[in-house]
């Protein structure tokens, strides 16, 4: 049901209400793949872009393509206006994705 509110929460120009009621979400099932990808929407839509691309980095992570996630962290830390902790944040995600990525093509040969 929350869900559902929140969709239409960002379709009527609400996505930071949207946000509050994802970030419940998320404290409350943190790593569910949908309310991340919503999550990410909704941080888009009301300008929190740093937010946005961790929440749908995290999605692409949980679905398995975490090279998207990796791709997807890259251009948060250098498009998006970050601040310090931020920065930091997505940058220690990021290290991890990327070894986790070469551990995945290595035994992959």
């Amino acid at each position: 049901l929350a869900m559902q509110y929140a969709e239409i929460l960002i379709e009527t120009g609400q996505a930071q209400e949207a946000r509050q009621i994802l970030g419940e979400q998320l404290r409350r099932r943190p790593g569910n793949a949908q309310v991340l990808k919503l999550a990410a929407r909704a941080a888009g839509a009301s300008g929190a872009l740093g937010e946005a691309y961790q929440y749908q980095a995290e999605y692409y992570y949980l679905s398995g393509r975490v090279e998207a996630a990796v791709r997807q962290l890259e251009v948060a830390l250098k498009d998006a206006k970050l601040d310090y902790y931020q920065s930091a944040r997505l940058s220690a995600r990021l290290k991890g994705y990327k070894e986790e990525l070469a551990d995945i093509k290595a035994a992959s040969r």
